[in-house]
Order: structure tokens, then C-alpha cells, then sequence
């Protein structure tokens, strides 16, 4: 996973150096495209609801489970959502690599690759024919 570290307004660049990738589990990741706040509001709300499953449950969530959360916590803020167009990837119970691809309202599908934001009209040919072979 990787993601750029500008935040911008506008046309200009307000700073350089803050993260747009969040910690979820010991096997899961969230990247974002959007407004930066919500990704903060995001992350946090997140982090609580996980931390209260592994309380109660005694392990922590696995990477689809994380997805049908962050799927749920998007749906349920529908009429107001999170300006966030996020990435969630992990790994899934066979240990392979699994990537999420999630809409603002929760919608989301598994990829075996993805990207999200305004360079994607740039990148995803690249990953196309790096990764799939297509021309």
C-alpha cells in the first residue's frame, strides 16, 4: 500500500508531510482519498469499534471483517457521509493478499488491485498493464 502525504486546498499545498494511511489490525490497512478530516473521524471511529470487538471477543478482527465494518460505519452516515473514498488491505484467512475498494456510501467489492484519488486516471493504466498484461 502506498499513498502521497500532501494535503491541499485548492491549488495549493497546505503541508507535505501527514500520513493518509491508518493502522486498522495486525493484518489490515486503510488508505483514503478525500477530505482529510473525515479520514481522521474515520480512522478513530474505527480503531474504537475494533478495539471493543477484541475486548469482548479475545482476538482481534480478521481483514474481511474489518471490511464489512468500515462497509456498515459508511452505509449508516449515508445522508451525511464521510468525504472518504478509502482502500482497505490485508490479508485474508489463507495468508494471500486481499484489497478492498469502498464508494463514499459503503459499497464495496474485493481486487486484487486498486487506486483512488485524482491521479487514478494516471496510475491505474500503469497497474493495468504491469499487473494484468492488458494493452
Amino acid at each position: 500500500m502506498a499513498g502521497d502525504t500532501r494535503i491541499s486546498n485548492g491549488f495549493s499545498i497546505v503541508s507535505r508531510d501527514v500520513s493518509k494511511i491508518a493502522k486498522l489490525g495486525p493484518k489490515s490497512l486503510i488508505a483514503t482519498a478525500g477530505m482529510y478530516a473525515d479520514f481522521i473521524a474515520l480512522s478513530k471511529y474505527l480503531k474504537t469499534r475494533l478495539q471493543t470487538y477484541e475486548f469482548n471477543i479475545g482476538k482481534s478482527a480478521n481483514t474481511k471483517s474489518i471490511a464489512a465494518l468500515l462497509s456498515n460505519t459508511l452505509y449508516g452516515k449515508r445522508f451525511f457521509p464521510y468525504y472518504t473514498f478509502n482502500i482497505l488491505a490485508g490479508l485474508d484467512e489463507n495468508g494471500d493478499g486481499i484489497v478492498y475498494g469502498y464508494d463514499a456510501i459503503g459499497s464495496y467489492e474485493p481486487k486484487s488491485y486498486l487506486c483512488q484519488g485524482t491521479a487514478i486516471e494516471m496510475i491505474l493504466p500503469i497497474l493495468d498493464n504491469q499487473l494484468q498484461g492488458k494493452e
